[in-house]
């Protein structure tokens, strides 16, 4: 956008040489890069710098070149090709609009179909790893604000900081690199703690409330385990590695409540904890070895899942080895046919069939969920998928002898089947916004993106009452488990509108038709960090969370990460490119501001351990400082704004939108349960949606 010329500006000295005017953009001129005067200048457009390409108020533009009406559909592409944040989209227009465009020349600008369309994500290239992330990835939104983007460049102290960071994290998968010592059989066995040793760990991990428990029935394993104590020899080594997988994992629920007391002798239960833990990963790896995992023998999905969730707990970032183990986890149990309904197979006994469908849904909630976190398309081929989702039983409700299963338990009944059975259809819902929003030549109309708002709201409104969503205030009497599993349901619900809205978050500053998507995803983004507020203040010792904080430790940072660049890329262009009458109201710009500084306090612990984070933190500092020095904050008094609230529970925005017209009506079809039948996902085609 072309500058204003200030009001008023004294005339040089008679005896100094009149200044050369500057005809290259501000952006060329500053990398000393070649500019053909345009607006956007074709430099700044193929770096996908449009919107920052502005030129000094006195600078013509070369002659032939076009100044592009801010309020014309032209600025949607330019918003697009900025910020990244907005998938390249062009916008569709009434029938008299469009007729109006037939005569114009083709170079005009992009046709004004209100379709959303795919573009690539960002690939990330130094001296010593190249990695790729979708566009939807926060890291991609975030690489599109100009001046901060110019920030990473010129600061070469911080990308050597941030690369010493990395060399010191934790290695790769010992599995996949194979930097462990070759044991046999009755080495590993000799290892074994003392069986009350073994008890107490046992007992940690079956009372710990998290899905890896839905992966092995209770009973069974305490059966088998009784006789492992009575003639270890006879147990397979599979069965002692997933042994050593539980060991490990409940070292590791103990150490992190360990880690945040302030009792003496703390700090050396961790140091003997973090001992135990890497003795006990070490053992899983080669009795997984030993058994050779590739055979596909009886306990190895189990075990190879666990000890994903292993490796899992040992970094802060995002790691490619555990992207690639679970690939390993996936194909492994694709070629011990997971994926298909072991009902239709006549050697499998109801309660293997069962059990086969509760791995099978961890496995897609984890492939769904590190295709999030990773910004990487997902792993199952969903195409070639028929089994059916787990029943909502606890342990008790199964048995190896049974002859067919008992009728499933209601959905008010809180398990943790129901649970994942819940997780998974927010996912899958998710993972088509995804593949309508990232995959490449497809395009989505924006009445398709809010049939899928619809759908998420709605989803969110059914979750079953123990698990729906509530204040802290009112969940006093709920255990830190059930308040864990609820914010990650919500997580899911608000990050998807996100993902929906964002990408029309901008235009909609000149275009009111995608006003409810900017209201959509700022609500929501400001509700994700609401959470993470809530979420520190309840983690804290003596607080209703501080056993469950280590689930929040890696698995949801990129959540926040999303929703706060999100914030920051559309109050960077409030501060730097909107007009007045753009501007965010007196209302959001405090509360965005305030959400941004709670960030901040949360995030800059973690710099000393984690890249990302510091990346992050780094955003933060920057736009912060980019608002206070705009003189805008000296109005606000950024007290607090409360806490999250009931923001999804209520339909009445988008009902007010006119939702005619729609060929297919896919939400009887998304909010099947999942687990009636088979997976919903599978019959589902996207395309059908056009």
């Amino acid at each position: 956008m072309v500058a204003s010329p200030p009001a008023s500006s004294p005339l040089p000295p008679s005896s100094r040489r009149r200044d050369k005017p500057q005809l290259s953009c501000n952006l060329c001129r500053r990398r000393k890069l070649k500019c053909d005067r345009g607006l956007p200048c074709e430099t700044c457009a193929r770096r996908g710098l449009s919107l920052s390409c502005t030129y000094p108020a006195s600078t013509p533009l070369q002659s032939g070149k076009r100044l592009i009406d801010p309020s014309s559909t032209a600025l949607h592409k330019r918003i697009a090709q900025l910020e990244k944040l907005v998938v390249s989209m062009t916008h569709q227009t009434d029938s008299s609009v469009s007729k109006e465009k037939k005569d114009r020349p083709e170079s005009d600008g992009p046709d004004d179909s209100g379709k959303l369309h795919a573009s690539f994500g960002k690939i990330g290239l130094d001296n010593t790893e190249t990695s790729y992330v979708e566009n939807s990835h926060w890291t991609a939104v975030l690489d599109g604000i100009a001046e901060l983007k110019d920030c990473f460049d010129d600061s070469p102290e911080a990308t050597e900081q941030m690369v010493d960071n990395r060399k010191a994290s934790p290695s790769g998968p010992a599995l996949l690199l194979g930097n462990f010592r070759k044991l046999d059989r009755q080495q590993i066995l000799a290892t074994i703690p003392p069986k009350q040793e073994v008890d107490s760990l046992v007992s940690v991990f079956f009372n710990t409330t998290t899905l890896y428990l839905v992966c092995i029935h209770g009973p069974t394993f305490l059966e088998e385990y009784d006789r492992f104590w009575k003639c270890p020899e006879k147990a397979s080594i599979m069965w002692v590695g997933l042994l050593f997988a539980i060991m490990c994992m409940a070292s590791s629920y103990s150490r992190s409540s360990t880690a945040l007391s302030t009792l003496p002798g703390a700090i050396e239960a961790t140091e003997h904890a973090d001992q135990r833990i890497q003795i006990y990963r070490e053992r899983v790896v080669q009795c997984l070895t030993l058994a050779d995992y590739t055979k596909c023998g009886p306990y190895t999905i189990e075990t190879m899942i666990f000890y994903l969730s292993i490796e899992y707990a040992q970094v802060w970032d995002n790691q490619t080895g555990l992207w690639l183990l679970l690939g390993t986890i996936i194909r492994l149990a694709v070629r011990m046919g997971y994926h298909r309904e072991a009902s239709t197979s006549s050697y499998l006994s109801p309660f293997q069939a069962e059990m086969r469908r509760r791995n099978w849904a961890a496995l897609f909630m984890l492939d769904s969920a590190a295709a999030d976190q990773y910004g990487l398309p997902r792993m199952v081929n969903e195409a070639l998928v028929d089994a059916h989702g787990p029943t909502n039983l606890l342990d008790e409700d199964l048995s190896p002898h049974m002859e067919s299963l008992p009728r499933s338990r209601p959905d008010h009944e809180t398990t943790l089947v129901g649970f994942l059975a819940i997780k998974n259809r927010l996912l899958s819902t998710r993972n088509i916004i995804t593949d309508l929003t990232s995959y490449p030549n497809k395009s989505v109309s924006y009445k398709e993106i809010l049939k899928l708002d619809r759908i998420v709201k709605e989803q969110f409104q059914n979750i079953p009452g123990p698990l729906k969503m509530r204040p802290m205030s009112k969940s006093l009497t709920d255990s830190s488990g059930v308040i864990a599993n609820r914010i990650f349901l919500a997580l899911i619900s608000y990050k998807s509108r996100c993902m929906l809205h964002q990408h029309y978050l901008l235009a909609a500053r000149t275009d009111d038709r995608y006003r409810y998507s900017r209201k959509a995803c700022i609500e929501s983004a400001l509700e994700l960090l609401r959470i993470q507020e809530s979420i520190r203040e309840e983690c804290q010792i003596g607080r209703r969370l501080s056993h469950e904080h280590w689930k929040f430790e890696a698995s949801v940072k990129h959540v926040f990460y999303l929703a706060a660049t999100i914030l920051c890329v559309d109050l960077n262009y409030d501060l730097s490119e909107a007009p007045s009458k753009q501007r965010l109201g007196k209302e959001t710009f405090p509360k965005i501001v305030k959400a941004l500084q709670d960030c901040y306090t949360v995030w800059v612990e973690s710099t000393d351990k984690s890249r990302e984070s510091q990346k992050a933190v780094a955003m933060l500092r920057f736009i912060l400082d980019k608002a206070q020095r705009s003189g805008r904050l000296d109005q606000f008094d950024l007290g607090d704004f409360g806490d999250f609230g009931d923001m999804l529970n209520t339909t009445q925005d988008i009902n007010q939108i006119n939702m005619h017209n729609w060929n297919t009506d896919i939400s009887a079809t998304v909010n099947q349960p999942f687990m009636n039948g088979p997976d919903w996902w599978m019959t589902f085609d996207p395309s059908s949606m056009n």
